[in-house]
């Protein structure tokens, strides 16, 4: 079980869940390729944790893109399982590599979730950005502002992407505007420089 996210990153807010996927299950789902076997298998494993004590089954999202079986551990912390979802894995070490250069990046990153939460503009099932999706727009705008300069490290030599080794070398970054400062030019950004439909 291998766990991603906003918790494992570092960005998580006080009311974010827990994403974890099984992985190495290839020969229990028969390869994976069947959608219906993948849903079997959540639905079985939700059986399982319904008789723990410390567990509570909450829904079964079977319809979304990613198979989920959303849980409750300990009444506290909402935990949503999958099945071999390796992607979300790959981007939650970039992730948090960036957001290992500096309190700056993690509190913009913060900031904008804490903001996009209360204008109700995020939620991809309600047709909205994901508050992954507004983390990686800070992170753009950090890059591209000239006054922060956040290296990109995708386009490193030294950063191998999810296959590099945990002692890859990371760039020491040190962000010249204040938090307050960052979040202004991050809206002034998107609503007046930004070339959305062109850009990225």
């Amino acid at each position: 079980v291998v766990p991603f996210g906003s918790q494992v990153t570092g960005l998580a807010l006080k009311e974010s869940d827990l994403d974890v996927t099984v992985v190495g299950a290839e020969n229990l789902l028969g390869g994976l390729g069947s959608r219906e076997i993948i849903c079997s298998c959540l639905e079985e494993l939700g059986r399982h944790l319904q008789e723990h004590s410390s567990f509570e089954v909450t829904d079964r999202i079977f319809g979304a893109k990613v198979p989920i079986l959303r849980t409750t551990f300990e009444g506290e912390v909402d935990v949503d399982i999958s099945f071999n979802n390796l992607k979300p894995v790959q981007n939650t070490q970039l992730l948090g590599d960036y957001a290992s250069l500096g309190f700056a990046v993690r509190g913009l990153c913060q900031a904008v979730k804490i903001w996009a939460q209360a204008a109700g503009v995020c939620g991809a099932a309600q047709g909205n950005l994901s508050l992954y999706t507004f983390s990686l727009m800070a992170i753009y705008y950090m890059q591209v502002d000239p006054w922060v300069g956040l290296p990109c490290l995708q386009v490193r030599q030294s950063y191998a992407g999810a296959q590099r080794s945990r002692d890859t070398y990371l760039p020491e970054f040190v962000c010249p505007l204040l938090l307050p400062d960052l979040v202004a030019r991050f809206f002034l950004f998107y609503s007046e420089i930004f070339a959305w439909g062109r850009e990225v």
